[in-house]
């Protein structure tokens, strides 16, 4: 089968490196350093849906994936469906759970998924009017801008002096443009969160393995909010009680809300979980897979995922087995120093060819170019994933770490703990069960 991929970051990198292990045929638009294979030599337009349509039709590919959320909420699968062409992934109306938070929410409220309280204010003013009435009753807020901020605009506040320093960002800064005219305040809610991609053909919703990214830049979920350092999978908390909780109370509502209002959601869905004292309850929806949970979760999939991907387009999601490696898997991802503010680009990347023979470390480019030296060089803020496979998660994390230490470039970051609690919790498991025998 022939398959394009669109996009440039680690989730594109982890979709065309899947397809090709799987015997795949792919194509990479506008790709980067790492898909460089994949891309070919002639330009095509991203922007105008109409020309990647003609590029698909001139090269008779098969099925298409666009990776990142922009593409679909500017509606490129109406395009490619009215013209013919199958392309995963949603219709630009049912991008509004990603691309509306306020949709979303709503959304939530008359299906009775279970969520966190919310209020939705217009200006600095009314926000700081939620923020006193609220604050000490929720024990915190989360401010999020309605519309999209490529995973960064959540700001998680536990005093009043971060709820009013994200007053001001989002409003009178407005870091993130239009998206942040209209505001979602909701209570700040407790407990572990995990990840959950679920592949939908707009009547089944069958989730992948859970995971767990670690969204803040430092050691211990310290420092700003980025769009993700790090990833593992599958998360041991997830049990199977839980996981039959969050299908019953959260999966299989959301997928009778979507019908209910005749939104045919055809692509991956991605449910953002916390697990409360009270249960689990969405944090957010997203219409494209998770990066880096992604590069976590997909080298773990055993079964065709283009031939998973064509059924979620053709409606019988049903008719597929999907097999999963019974082992686990940890990205760690290497960032540019200053990352997610201001940073540099353009430095040398050494070793980053290093494991290309060990099918237990995978590397998978995200912010990355070839200079005019046939250099590979930083050129993002979030530059490389380094995956690890293994048959449990300790040896999963030691492998990816064993690969970072390898990778080097100038001012380069990255998290040092990357699943360390998830890792203690099974060895305390592991101990006690010891101890019992």
């Amino acid at each position: 089968m022939k398959v394009l991929v669109i996009g440039s970051g680690g989730r594109e990198h982890v979709l065309c490196q899947t397809f090709s292990r799987q015997g795949h045929t792919v194509f990479s638009l506008p790709g980067n350093a790492g898909t460089k294979k994949f891309t070919p030599p002639e330009k095509v337009d991203l922007n105008n849906f109409d020309e990647v349509a003609d590029f698909v039709e001139d090269k008779g590919i098969d099925l298409t994936v666009a990776g990142p959320e922009d593409f679909l909420a500017k509606g490129i699968k109406d395009i490619f469906s009215n013209r013919g062409l199958t392309l995963f992934g949603p219709r630009k109306h049912a991008t509004k759970l990603e691309s509306s938070k306020i949709f979303a929410k709503k959304f939530m409220g008359r299906h009775d998924i279970p969520t966190a309280p919310f209020e939705i204010c217009r200006s600095a003013v009314e926000a700081r009017a939620i923020i006193d009435k609220y604050f000490d009753e929720w024990q915190g807020v989360v401010l999020k801008p309605y519309g999209l901020t490529a995973g960064k605009g959540v700001m998680v506040c536990k005093s009043r002096g971060t709820a009013e320093e994200a007053v001001k960002i989002l409003f009178e800064q407005k870091r993130y443009g239009a998206a942040c005219n209209e505001i979602v305040i909701e209570k700040l809610l407790k407990g572990p969160e995990c990840s959950l991609l679920a592949f939908c053909d707009g009547n089944t919703m069958i989730p992948m393995l859970p995971s767990q990214d670690h969204k803040r830049l430092l050691e211990n979920d310290a420092g700003p909010n980025t769009g993700g350092v790090g990833a593992y999978a599958p998360a041991p908390f997830v049990t199977e009680d839980i996981m039959k909780t969050i299908t019953e109370e959260i999966i299989h509502p959301t997928s009778r809300g979507l019908k209910a209002e005749e939104i045919v959601y055809q692509g991956v869905l991605y449910f953002g979980i916390i697990l409360t004292n009270d249960g689990p309850k969405v944090l957010e929806y997203n219409c494209r897979f998770g990066d880096p949970e992604a590069q976590a979760v997909l080298p773990l999939l055993e079964s065709d995922l283009a031939q998973i991907m064509l059924a979620c387009c053709r409606g019988c999601l049903k008719e597929i087995d999907i097999v999963w490696n019974p082992g686990s898997a940890c990205v760690v991802v290497m960032c540019s120093g200053g990352y997610p503010h201001a940073y540099q680009t353009g430095y040398d990347i050494e070793n980053i060819d290093a494991f290309n023979q060990d099918e237990s470390i995978n590397i998978y480019h995200a912010g990355t170019a070839v200079d005019d030296r046939g250099q590979v060089v930083t050129a993002g803020g979030r530059v490389v994933g380094v995956a690890g496979i293994g048959q449990n998660l300790n040896e999963a994390v030691d492998k990816a770490y064993k690969g970072v230490v390898k990778i080097s470039f100038t001012d380069a970051h990255y998290r040092r703990d990357i699943a360390g609690q998830a890792m203690i919790s099974e060895e305390v498991k592991e101990c006690a069960g010891s101890s019992q025998s």
